[in-house]
């Protein structure tokens, strides 16, 4: 049986592969992109790991860890004003 690459389409020997670090890197940013845009949430994915985002995309990590922080310091002033 043939099966083909989740990003690119090139034929593959085994089911549900990329078959390259290239093309996983790039169907792991367009499924934290899914859940970023349509759930507004990335860690709603279930395959959401820092570390992995670190390696696919370092600027969009330290982007997404201060946003974190940011969310966290704005919870603490409302709460604080509240």
């Amino acid at each position: 049986m043939v099966y083909h690459c989740n990003n690119c389409g090139k034929e593959m020997k085994e089911f549900g592969e990329s078959c390259s670090k290239k093309c996983e890197g790039e169907e792991y940013l367009s499924n934290i992109r899914y859940f970023w845009q349509e759930k507004g949430d990335i860690e709603r994915f279930c395959g959401f790991d820092i570390k992995k985002l670190e390696e696919y995309c370092p600027e969009l990590a330290e982007a997404y860890k201060q946003y974190k922080n940011y969310e966290k310091i704005v919870e603490t002033l409302l709460n604080n004003h509240g």
